[in-house]
């Protein structure tokens, strides 16, 4: 029989287990658009600004039906048609309307219900426009088979991530079908799917002299040594030692604040094509700072900071003080004050003042699955467990 430290080891093991092992999200899978009644642009019947893209039909499109995109061809007898929601739409919902685009970095595919109302199986495709040009990109072949509206998988492997991080509409094409002549159709819901990832690392500075991944500087740029004026990453440089970025900043500076945009190496910070992201499902931020100061004992504030839908600026959390003592120090910020996190335009830190001259970097900026004091929680249990074992003879 186990004995009862035993048992309550195990018991902290299996928390251990579902807090770390178990799949941590990142973009949620979730419905993208749904035409219900109760959601979206207004209140009842709303298509949810789908309308006709391309093609040889002509087609009626109609939110009737409450949690039904119908789509009525009346045109060309079976011709084909595209439709697709509009170039800045992130989603079906009431905010934002219009600012952005969809982000699904970490996701894998994308699920479609959709029906008609034809005798036979009509082939066609999911498509979407997607930065930096907004090109034109197929996600994958749908065959529609006839009657109720049934699910369909479309995988998104063949995306960059560039790509999955902005993608500025989404797209279902229609094949000729004049055998079946012109039919209905219903569209339900089309949802995000897949294991999504367990961290996102927004920036790590570390592939070289240029690896400024999006960083600009956001208000304040005066006190940055070398800075020309505007937003942009002059005075800023990285450190190609320690693969971190670096500026420094004149004695009895205000601070500056910092923004990143939307993915790792892809987009400036600001651009269209870097917001916004989808962080909700994050609890913290994480990032390590080097501050060196000229005055011994000086303490810096550090806020980290995120502006979101469409541009509402909330700090994460307390202000944290480190020491400019020429030391690496890592800083964990909590995101749960900070609503709408997934539709975050622009994120990043600003800095307190300070009276000497300093020399800053920042190695790092990532968003992480879980809270570090679960960690205490486990070894502070595991410790009371074992604090009572005694040592057989």
């Amino acid at each position: 029989m186990m004995s009862r430290q035993w048992v309550v080891c195990l018991s902290f093991v299996a928390l251990f287990g579902a807090v770390y092992c178990a799949p941590v999200t990142a973009q949620i899978p979730d419905v993208i658009y749904t035409w219900d009644h109760a959601f979206g642009e207004a209140a009842g019947p709303d298509s949810e600004v789908w309308s006709l893209d391309f093609g040889n039909n002509t087609l009626t499109l109609d939110n009737t039906v409450d949690g039904t995109l119908t789509v009525t061809e009346t045109g060309t007898a079976g011709a084909d048609w595209a439709i697709r929601d509009s170039f800045n739409r992130i989603k079906e919902s009431v905010n934002p309307a219009d600012y952005g685009a969809l982000d699904l970095t970490g996701l894998s595919g994308l699920q479609i219900d959709i029906g008609h109302d034809g005798a036979s199986t009509i082939n066609g495709q999911l498509f979407a426009h997607v930065t930096p040009s907004s090109n034109f990109v197929v996600l994958g072949p749908i065959s529609v088979a006839p009657g109720p509206v049934q699910t369909y998988n479309i995988s998104l492997a063949g995306l960059t991530p560039a790509q999955l991080s902005s993608m500025r509409t989404l797209g279902v094409q229609i094949f000729d079908h004049a055998a079946d002549g012109n039919r209905t159709w219903q569209i339900n819901e089309i949802r995000s799917a897949g294991t999504p990832l367990g961290m996102r690392l927004i920036a790590d500075h570390n592939d070289g002299a240029a690896d400024f991944d999006g960083v600009i500087t956001n208000f304040e740029e005066t006190a940055v040594v070398g800075h020309t004026g505007g937003k942009n990453n002059s005075g800023l440089s990285i450190n190609t030692i320690d693969g971190a970025l670096q500026w420094q900043e004149t004695a009895g500076a205000p601070g500056v604040a910092l923004e990143w945009g939307n993915n790792n190496n892809q987009y400036e910070a600001e651009n269209f094509a870097a917001r916004p992201m989808d962080l909700r499902n994050y609890p913290e931020v994480e990032t390590r700072i080097r501050i060196q100061s000229q005055v011994p004992g000086e303490m810096v504030g550090v806020q980290y900071y995120m502006q979101v839908a469409p541009f509402n600026y909330f700090a994460a959390g307390p202000d944290q003080m480190i020491p400019a003592d020429g030391q690496y120090h890592v800083l964990r910020f909590p995101l749960s004050g900070i609503p709408n996190r997934d539709q975050v335009n622009i994120h990043g830190i600003n800095f307190g003042s300070h009276q000497g001259l300093a020399q800053f970097r920042v190695d790092y900026v990532k968003y992480i699955p879980e809270p570090a004091g679960a960690v205490l929680l486990l070894i502070g249990g595991l410790a009371a467990v074992f604090s009572g074992v005694r040592r057989r003879s």
